[in-house]
């Protein structure tokens, strides 16, 4: 129980970075898709 009381603290900014990633990967997938269509 100890252990999972240590790692809750080291959870949160993890999926708070993970958030950051997902959002900052799809925007760049949606600017990439932007310029392919004004590509083609």
């Amino acid at each position: 129980m100890a252990l999972s009381y240590v790692l809750i603290p080291f959870r949160v900014p993890t999926l708070v970075m993970l958030g950051h990633l997902i959002n900052s990967t799809s925007s760049l997938i949606v600017q990439a898709q932007q310029e392919i269509r004004w590509f083609l």
